[in-house]
């Protein structure tokens, strides 16, 4: 579900409490119990008391991302985890834009976000919000058009960059559009690499500037062996609930600030 809450009111005025600056979410009641535990505790629900909202009226943001990434290092759960990609934002022009501008990105002068369907941002080639940063423009564009990928410069050994072309490569075949020619090197067995992988390399470079003269092998591992060793632990928790340490080599094991070997490379 993708929702979109208007924090004015149709005079202008700010909407009382309005979540702007906070974050939601919605609990269905998976029987006749919890619904009436809805109502006992005084959650806000619909009319049939299944549903329930629950509400902060803040959200820390980057501050909270360390939990996130501890969630997934440690117990391997993500904070969130969709199905599908349902939904994108493309990057819009807030003016007439020139060739040869660089864009600055989210919440600067020059775009503006555009909420699309997953499939219509493939259409269209669109250029997602998040990394129209930095990027130069190869050609005009027109104020309130949609930017794609053809009209900035970009490269896909820049690591954001290819994951997200891995991302539409990978939707595409999912739901038959067809996979467009990209030049990326990166092999991801599963949309879940891309979050184990971004949880790992912070904590890996993390460890290089605390143990600079650490001589064990996973402080030269490369992308791509951080990619292998994701994969492999995602193919693991799949098998079973919590990744055991039996049968796994003693070479290239990387521990993690949980205190002990979370990846390791089979024999």
């Amino acid at each position: 579900m993708v929702e979109v809450v208007s924090c004015l009111e149709l005079d202008g005025r700010d909407v009382y409490n309005d979540i702007r600056w906070g974050v939601y979410v919605v609990i269905e009641a998976p029987g006749e119990y919890q619904r009436e535990c809805f109502a006992q505790y005084g959650l806000k629900t619909d009319s049939s008391g299944r549903y329930a909202v629950q509400y902060k009226p803040f959200h820390l943001i980057g501050l909270e991302l360390g939990v996130s990434v501890a969630n997934i290092m440690c117990r391997g759960e993500p904070t969130g985890q969709t199905k599908t990609w349902k939904a994108d934002v493309v990057a819009t022009a807030k003016r007439d834009l020139k060739a040869g501008e660089k864009l600055d990105g989210e919440g600067g002068f020059m775009v503006y976000g555009k909420l699309f369907p997953a499939q219509r941002s493939l259409e269209i080639e669109g250029l997602p919000i998040g990394l129209a940063h930095g990027l130069v423009l190869k050609q005009d564009v027109k104020k309130d058009h949609c930017l794609s990928w053809q009209d900035v410069e970009f490269s896909e050994d820049h690591q954001a960059v290819a994951v997200r072309r891995r991302m539409e490569d990978l939707y595409r075949q999912e739901s038959g559009l067809g996979k467009q020619p990209s030049t990326s090197t990166f092999d991801f067995r599963l949309e879940r690499v891309h979050a184990i992988t971004y949880a790992m390399l912070p904590l890996i470079e993390e460890r290089r500037q605390l143990h600079p003269h650490d001589k064990v092998p996973s402080q030269r591992l490369g992308l791509k062996r951080v990619e292998a060793l994701a994969t492999q632990f995602i193919d693991r928790s799949m098998e079973r609930d919590a990744p055991s340490q039996a049968n796994l080599g003693e070479e290239e094991v990387l521990s993690d600030s949980c205190g002990g070997p979370m990846f390791a490379q089979e024999q």
